[in-house]
C-alpha cells in the first residue's frame, strides 16, 4: 500500500489543493465541510482513528508523530501497518474551519538482511542533476542546493531540542520546504515543466503569516541581537545564516539565468527574517518556562 493507492481510494473526495505528494509523504487541503467524508474514506482504509480530535495524545502518539510535526488535541490520527511499512495520517481544521489540512507519511520497515545501498558514481567528483545531467560536485547548482541541505539538517538539530510544539511543527514544514527549493535547484530551466511543485507566491505568504503571528506572540527586542541565549535560540540562527548563505548563491544563480523562478530569490529572503523571528520567539518562551 502507498499514499497514492490511499488517495486514489479517495479519489471521489474533494480536494482544494495539492501541496506536496510523494512516495512517502502527502499535503493537501480539503474543505472542511467534507470532513466526515474524508474520515470515514480513511477509516476504511487505515481503520478506526487511533486519536480522535479533542483527546489528548498520549506518549506513543508523540512518539509515532515526532518526525512529522507531532499530534495535537485538535487532530484526528490514524495509524496501519502493512506488509512492509506503517502509514500515518492525520488531519484538522483550520481557524477559519473553511478548510482542513491532511498529512500522511509512509514509515517503511527495513527487512532484516536488507542493507542500506551506496553508490560509487560520485567518487569522482561528480553528481547528477535531477534530468540526470553530470556536473562537477562543485558546480553552482549543487553548491546552492547543498547549502540548503545544511541548514535543514542544522535546523533540525533545533527541532530535536526544543520541546515547544509549534516551533517543531515551523522547522519541519521549513524543512520540507527546502526540500522542493532542493529539487527546484537542480534542474535545469528547459527541465521545468517535468517538475509537480515549485515554490510560489503562497509559500512566502505562508512564511510571511508566521512571521505575523510570532511577532503578535512576544515583543521584539530593538537591538542588536547575540545569539546564545538559549541553546536552540542559537541553532536557529545558525540554521538562519546557513539560510543567508544559501541566499547569497541562489542570487548568483538568479544573475547567471539559472534560475527564472523568482519565488524562490524570494522566499529564502522571507524565510530567513522568520527564522530570525523565531529564534527571539524561543528565547522569550524559553524565560517563560
Amino acid at each position: 500500500m502507498t499514499l497514492k493507492d490511499i488517495l486514489e481510494k479517495c479519489g471521489r473526495l474533494s480536494v482544494y489543493k495539492n501541496r506536496c505528494i510523494t512516495d512517502d509523504y502527502c499535503e493537501l487541503v480539503f474543505f472542511s465541510k467534507d470532513i466526515d467524508q474524508w474520515d470515514r474514506a480513511l477509516s476504511s482504509i487505515l481503520g478506526s482513528p487511533r486519536k480522535s480530535a479533542g483527546v489528548k495524545p498520549v506518549e506513543e502518539d508523540l512518539n509515532l508523530t515526532k518526525d512529522s510535526g507531532g499530534i495535537r488535541v485538535e487532530q484526528t490520527l490514524f495509524e496501519k501497518t502493512f506488509d512492509d511499512a506503517t502509514v500515518i495520517a492525520k488531519f484538522w481544521p483550520w481557524n477559519d474551519k473553511v478548510y482542513t489540512t491532511l498529512k500522511m507519511a509512509l514509515l517503511k520497515k527495513m527487512k532484516k538482511d536488507e542493507k542500506m545501498k551506496f553508490s560509487t558514481k560520485g567518487d569522482k567528483g561528480e553528481t547528477s542533476l535531477l534530468g540526470g545531467q553530470r556536473v562537477p560536485k562543485y558546480d553552482l547548482r549543487p553548491d546552492t542546493y547543498g547549502t540548503l541541505d545544511e541548514a535543514s539538517s542544522a535546523l533540525g538539530v533545533a527541532r530535536a531540542g526544543t520541546s515547544a510544539q509549534k516551533i517543531k511543527e515551523i522547522i519541519l514544514s521549513v524543512q520540507k520546504d527546502l526540500l522542493i527549493v532542493g529539487t527546484e535547484l537542480s534542474t535545469l530551466t528547459e527541465d521545468y515543466g517535468k517538475l509537480s511543485r515549485t515554490i510560489n507566491e503562497s509559500d512566502v505568504k505562508r512564511i510571511e503569516k508566521i512571521i505575523d503571528e510570532l511577532q503578535q506572540a512576544f515583543e521584539m527586542k530593538r537591538e542588536f541581537i547575540f545569539p546564545g541565549e538559549s541553546v536552540v535560540s542559537a541553532q536557529i540562527d545558525v540554521g538562519r545564516t546557513i539560510i543567508r548563505r544559501a541566499e547569497r548563491k541562489a542570487a548568483r544563480m538568479k544573475n547567471e539565468g539559472l534560475i527564472t523562478n523568482e519565488k524562490v530569490n524570494q522566499y529564502l529572503n522571507r524565510l530567513a527574517d522568520m527564522l530570525f523571528t523565531l529564534a527571539r520567539y524561543e528565547e522569550a518562551i524559553s524565560k517563560k518556562g
